[in-house]
Protein backbone atom coordinates (compact mmCIF):
# COMPACT_ATOMS: atom_id res chain seq x y z
CA UNK A 1 0.00 0.00 0.00
CA UNK A 2 2.61 2.77 0.79
CA UNK A 3 4.12 1.66 -2.22
CA UNK A 4 1.14 2.45 -4.26
CA UNK A 5 1.31 5.58 -3.08
CA UNK A 6 4.82 6.65 -3.28
CA UNK A 7 4.51 5.72 -6.86
CA UNK A 8 1.35 8.11 -7.49
CA UNK A 9 2.50 10.55 -5.65
CA UNK A 10 6.00 10.36 -8.37
CA UNK A 11 3.55 10.00 -11.37
CA UNK A 12 1.63 12.90 -10.02
CA UNK A 13 5.08 15.58 -8.75
CA UNK A 14 7.60 14.29 -11.36
CA UNK A 15 6.63 12.04 -14.78
CA UNK A 16 3.00 13.93 -15.72
CA UNK A 17 4.87 17.37 -15.05
CA UNK A 18 7.38 16.32 -17.48
CA UNK A 19 5.38 15.05 -19.99
CA UNK A 20 3.57 18.40 -20.21
CA UNK A 21 6.92 20.19 -20.22
CA UNK A 22 7.69 18.06 -22.97
CA UNK A 23 4.68 18.82 -24.85
CA UNK A 24 4.67 22.40 -24.28
CA UNK A 25 8.24 22.32 -26.19
CA UNK A 26 7.22 20.15 -29.14
CA UNK A 27 4.71 22.41 -29.78
CA UNK A 28 7.03 25.80 -29.96
CA UNK A 29 8.63 23.60 -32.65
CA UNK A 30 6.77 23.99 -36.15
CA UNK A 31 5.66 20.33 -37.57
CA UNK A 32 6.89 18.88 -40.75
CA UNK A 33 4.22 20.63 -43.35
CA UNK A 34 1.36 18.72 -44.13
CA UNK A 35 1.20 17.19 -41.16
CA UNK A 36 0.12 20.12 -38.84
CA UNK A 37 -3.25 18.69 -38.11
CA UNK A 38 -2.02 15.20 -37.21
CA UNK A 39 0.95 16.72 -34.86
CA UNK A 40 -1.81 19.29 -32.95
CA UNK A 41 -4.04 15.78 -32.67
CA UNK A 42 -1.07 14.10 -30.71
CA UNK A 43 -0.16 17.04 -28.85
CA UNK A 44 -3.69 17.36 -27.84
CA UNK A 45 -4.32 13.70 -26.84
CA UNK A 46 -1.05 13.82 -24.46
CA UNK A 47 -3.00 16.90 -23.11
CA UNK A 48 -5.79 15.13 -22.52
CA UNK A 49 -4.37 11.82 -21.08
CA UNK A 50 -2.69 13.44 -18.24
CA UNK A 51 -5.60 15.29 -17.24
CA UNK A 52 -7.34 12.13 -17.55
CA UNK A 53 -4.23 10.27 -15.69
CA UNK A 54 -4.30 13.03 -12.84
CA UNK A 55 -7.71 12.24 -12.32
CA UNK A 56 -6.98 8.77 -12.29
CA UNK A 57 -3.73 7.49 -11.20
CA UNK A 58 -4.74 3.76 -11.43
CA UNK A 59 -5.93 3.94 -15.05
CA UNK A 60 -1.83 4.20 -16.00
CA UNK A 61 -0.92 1.02 -14.51
CA UNK A 62 -4.29 -0.74 -16.37
CA UNK A 63 -3.50 -1.44 -19.91
CA UNK A 64 -7.25 -1.54 -21.42
CA UNK A 65 -7.80 1.97 -18.91
CA UNK A 66 -4.44 3.66 -19.83
CA UNK A 67 -5.25 7.46 -20.99
CA UNK A 68 -2.15 7.09 -22.68
CA UNK A 69 -2.67 3.96 -25.04
CA UNK A 70 -3.98 6.07 -28.03
CA UNK A 71 -1.29 8.70 -28.40
CA UNK A 72 1.20 5.84 -28.08
CA UNK A 73 -0.23 4.26 -31.08
CA UNK A 74 -0.63 7.94 -32.51
CA UNK A 75 3.22 8.16 -32.00
CA UNK A 76 3.99 4.96 -33.01
CA UNK A 77 1.61 5.34 -36.15
CA UNK A 78 3.65 8.58 -36.98
CA UNK A 79 6.91 6.71 -36.68
CA UNK A 80 8.22 7.91 -34.20
CA UNK A 81 10.87 5.82 -32.23
CA UNK A 82 12.47 7.18 -29.07
CA UNK A 83 8.89 8.46 -27.62
CA UNK A 84 6.73 5.87 -28.67
CA UNK A 85 5.10 4.63 -25.82
CA UNK A 86 4.43 8.11 -24.03
CA UNK A 87 3.74 6.85 -20.38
Amino acid sequence: MQFEVARAKVRINVALPAVLKETKELKALEAPKGDEKEIEAFLAGIEEAVEKAENDLKSVEDDARNPFNPVTKMAQKYGFKDCQEVL
